[in-house]
């Protein structure tokens, strides 16, 4: 599952996958939509967390005036 949220000016993605083991790991990715700056982080979160976490994600970035973008393969 990939989501993106964006600003006039910034980006937020969040991509959900699965490791070399069968993990399910939460990879996100952030930064400016006019400048190379930014970063990504990849979470081991367990399949069990994974709902939670991205409701805490969207929630986050709504507060930060963030709005999600639809794209033509998948939600989000």
């Amino acid at each position: 599952m990939h989501r993106r949220w964006e600003t006039e000016a910034r980006y937020y993605e969040t991509i959900m996958t699965t490791d070399l083991w069968g993990e399910c790991v939460l990879l996100t990715f952030w930064g400016g939509k006019l400048s190379r700056l930014g970063g990504w982080r990849t979470v081991a979160t367990g399949e069990e967390n994974i709902n939670k976490k991205l409701t805490r994600i969207e929630d986050d970035r709504r507060r930060h005036g963030y709005i999600e973008v639809i794209n033509d393969y998948g939600r989000g």
